[in-house]
């Protein structure tokens, strides 16, 4: 899976010869109390390099141990960081994992929600494209290596997720597909409806098909049951009386 390099300068402006202490912009402004109300540019590159950092050895040792063997010290070590670093980011594990879910999200999807209102809106026919984005992310959120980790050895820190909460990754999703439904039904080509209930059936239905079909879709092609999932989202989403798209002729 590609991964995208967060780069950015560490470094702040030199001190004054004359004024040792560091500049407004280099400590950010402060309240009346002297807290700092808002973070200097430099230290949010900072905190971005370091997140990305954070991120990436979680997943390295989530991969190679298990995420119950593997400690936040571990990752701070592994990223080079220092464990104070990484506790002030995240309080525990589950907190990070979500993190780490949310990015694989991310990498997969490879668009920010801007980009994929403009383009479910250029679009000739919004349902199908949105189906078919769903399509896809779900198909290849099924093969991350970091998801097959966890559903294989370790299921239950999934369960939560499953059956309680809803996680960052839920909300993100139905978010991003509750928006391409608005603008589907502003098109016509999608039913009316709560775009937002829309959307959360659409996401619990991808769910099942990304962590549940080991056990309900044994023995079948993987991408013969991806077909039936666009089928089935297609069906779901179109107006009464509209003809079902044809994915194997849609560009």
């Amino acid at each position: 899976m590609p991964l995208r390099h967060i780069t950015g300068s560490t470094h702040g402006g030199l001190p004054s010869s004359t004024d040792p202490r560091p500049s407004a912009a280099e400590r950010g402004q402060l309240d009346s109390n002297g807290v700092v109300v808002e973070e200097p540019t430099t230290t949010r590159s900072a905190r971005r390099v370091d997140d990305e950092a954070i991120l990436l050895a979680a997943r390295e040792l989530v991969l190679t141990r298990g995420l119950e063997r593997t400690t936040l010290t571990d990752i701070a070590r592994e990223a080079g960081l220092s464990r104070m670093t990484v506790y002030r980011r995240w309080a525990g594990l589950p907190e990070l994992l979500g993190a780490m879910m949310q990015r694989e999200w991310e990498h997969v999807l490879a668009l920010d929600p801007a980009e994929l209102a403009s383009r479910v809106e250029a679009a000739p026919d919004a349902r199908a494209f949105l189906v078919d984005v769903v399509a896809r992310a779900t198909g290849e959120l099924r093969g991350s290596e970091l998801l097959r980790r966890i559903v294989i050895a370790e299921p239950h820190l999934l369960t939560p997720y499953l059956v309680e909460r809803s996680g960052t990754m839920h909300r993100l999703a139905r978010s991003l597909i509750a928006q391409g439904v608005a603008i589907g039904q502003s098109a016509g080509t999608i039913r009316a409806g709560d775009p937002e209930l829309l959307a959360t059936a659409v996401v619990l239905t991808a769910q099942s098909w990304m962590v549940s079909l080991g056990a309900g879709g044994a023995g079948q092609d993987p991408q013969v049951l991806d077909a039936e999932l666009r089928f089935l989202l297609d069906r779901y989403l179109a107006p009464v009386g509209a003809t079902p798209t044809d994915f194997e002729s849609t560009p």
